[in-house]
Order: structure tokens, then C-alpha cells, then sequence
């Protein structure tokens, strides 16, 4: 059942706690909300209903219009966020002489152990009283509890088209070939990465001619979702010219 709070009461009933630095085990005890509080079945909801897996989440992810789906994929690749969950808790309030509910888009987990919670809407919906009424929910909530509040319209969304699509075909392939045993052929790459800082994936494939090419595409592709290389998917098409570099936090 999904947890519930009246933001008249001013204070949540789960109160959030932004440490920062936390060590991946202490990450892993903060992760409050593993499967969606709401999923409305087989009923009419939604603009247009997505499901996609999540490499992430171990889990199939619904998004419920075009925008959200294509948040969902910024999410999941961007990594430093460890965690993350769709419609992840119900929110009650009073406004405007009115019992109203929430439930925000989607709730994150970040690196550094902050939490925040975004709510997606198309920004010609902005303006709607039951919008502006549902967003007041969520940010005083946040605000009593000490996460962060985001609103993401497809603005933001749709910044880098590019992005979105080269990480499209990442996570295809990472879906298709999320029962390999790559291990083995990942500490390879990496060990020849590093030793020659940056390298292309046709210089990949022509090196370990031992290896399948879909498996090091399959390889590359886990390294850089879970971030330990990196690659300008932002900048160029994901081709066998594009080159990866271990990833630096620092710039990151």
C-alpha cells in the first residue's frame, strides 16, 4: 500500500534525510521505494502508455504519456542517480476548501544520497488550476520533509534529441542482452581503455578479435550505463567512430 501524508499537517509521516557522501551500502538502505504506489490496471489512464525495462531497477518501468517515457530514459542513464521509482508515494492535502492528492512523477536517488521528486507535464498544462494545485501538494510536502522539488516539461526533455536517441539504442541492447556473462570481457576493455585513455569502438572490435562484436558492443554499453566510461552521446552519433574515456567524476 502506498504511504500517505496530509500536507496541511505540515510535516510528512516518512521524513526524508538529504545526507551527503554516503558509501553504496548506506545508498542501498535509502532506497524507500522499490515498486510504483499507484498503477491504475487495465483503466483508461494516461496519454500514452509505455513500458520499458529498466537495467537500473532490475524491473519493467511504466510511464504514462510520450514526455515521461522520455524522462524515464534521462533517468536512467544519467549515473549518478543509484535509484529511482514511477508514482512512488500518495500525497494528501487541503486547497482552496478542496481534499486534494498527488502522486509525483517519479522519485530519485542521487549519488551523494540527496532525494528528489519530479513531477513531468507538458507545459501548455502549466497553467491548469488542478495542476497548479497538484504541484503545491508536492512542493510543500518536499519542503516539510527536505527533498528537492523539480518540474520537467518537454523543454527539458527534448533538450538533446540526440541524447535521448543514442541512449534508445544503449538501452535496447542492454535489454536484449541483460543475461550475458560480460564480466570477463568488460575488465578487459576497461584494462585497455585505461592503458590507452581513449579509444574508439571500431578500434574495440578490431582488437579483441577473440570476442563476438555484439558482446562488446553489449560490454561497452554496460560500462558506460553504469558509468565507468564515458562518451559524448550528447555531441556525436553512436557509431563504431565514437570514442570512450574512463569516466572522471570529478567532471562529471
Amino acid at each position: 500500500m502506498a504511504s500517505q501524508t496530509k500536507v496541511s499537517r505540515g510535516r510528512p509521516e516518512d521524513v526524508l534525510n538529504s545526507t551527503r557522501g554516503l558509501k553504496m551500502e548506506n545508498l542501498n538502505e535509502k532506497i524507500r521505494f522499490k515498486k510504483p504506489g499507484w498503477d491504475p490496471g487495465l483503466r483508461n489512464y494516461g496519454l500514452n502508455r509505455w513500458q520499458a525495462y529498466s537495467p537500473k531497477l532490475g524491473r519493467r518501468v511504466k510511464s504514462y504519456s510520450d514526455i515521461e517515457y522520455n524522462h524515464s530514459i534521462l533517468v536512467e542513464s544519467n549515473p549518478d542517480i543509484i535509484s529511482y521509482c514511477e508514482q512512488p508515494v500518495k500525497i494528501l492535502g487541503h486547497m482552496d476548501d478542496k481534499d486534494c492528492a498527488s502522486y509525483p512523477d517519479m522519485w530519485i536517488l542521487w549519488r551523494d544520497g540527496t532525494e528528489e521528486f519530479r513531477e513531468v507535464k507538458y507545459a501548455k498544462d502549466l497553467d491548469k488550476p488542478k495542476v497548479i494545485r497538484q504541484i503545491a501538494i508536492q512542493k510543500s510536502w518536499c519542503e516539510a520533509s527536505g527533498a528537492t522539488h523539480s518540474i520537467y516539461t518537454e523543454r527539458e526533455i527534448y533538450e538533446n534529441r540526440l541524447l535521448l536517441a543514442n541512449w534508445k539504442v544503449i538501452l535496447s541492447q542492454l535489454t536484449i542482452n541483460k543475461d550475458l556473462d560480460l564480466e570477463k570481457v568488460q575488465t578487459q576493455i576497461m584494462q585497455y581503455v585505461t592503458t590507452y585513455s581513449k579509444v574508439s569502438l571500431g578500434e574495440l572490435l578490431e582488437y579483441f578479435t577473440d570476442v563476438l562484436p555484439g558482446d562488446i558492443h553489449a560490454a561497452v554499453f554496460r560500462l558506460i550505463h553504469s558509468g565507468q566510461l564515458s562518451a559524448p552521446l550528447d555531441k556525436e552519433e553512436l557509431t563504431t567512430q565514437i570514442s570512450f574515456e574512463v569516466r572522471n567524476e570529478e567532471k562529471n
